[in-house]
């Protein structure tokens, strides 16, 4: 058997009764639980960017940053009628942030 190292954390109560309860349900100890969801979390490349298809591109978006909420959302992409390069195409924002009367014609 491999060696093993020893950690203590502190859980909410309520995490630890569902632990408790699964534990309980699948007739494993508490601790083989842990150590299998650990496992799982930590071999899941979590650290990896998501990567979203939006219009037959994609996307990477770090996890946690504001791109990855949008995503998850459903904001990304969702316009309709709209030119393809309105994000980068300086004419359209031409007066943007300015009052409508301020606005070249």
């Amino acid at each position: 058997m491999a060696t093993t190292a020893r950690i203590t954390t502190r859980i909410p109560k309520t995490l630890d009764a569902k632990l408790r309860r699964r534990s309980k349900l699948q007739g494993k100890p508490a601790s083989d639980l842990v150590r299998d969801a650990l496992t799982s979390y930590l071999d899941s490349d979590s650290e990896a960017p998501l990567v979203y298809r939006v219009n037959g591109k994609e996307i990477a978006a770090q996890r946690g940053s504001a791109l990855e909420a949008f995503m998850k959302a459903g904001f990304v992409g969702t316009g309709r009628n709209l030119p393809p390069d309105l994000s980068t195409n300086k004419k359209y924002m031409e007066g943007f942030g300015l009052g409508r009367n301020k606005r070249s014609r």
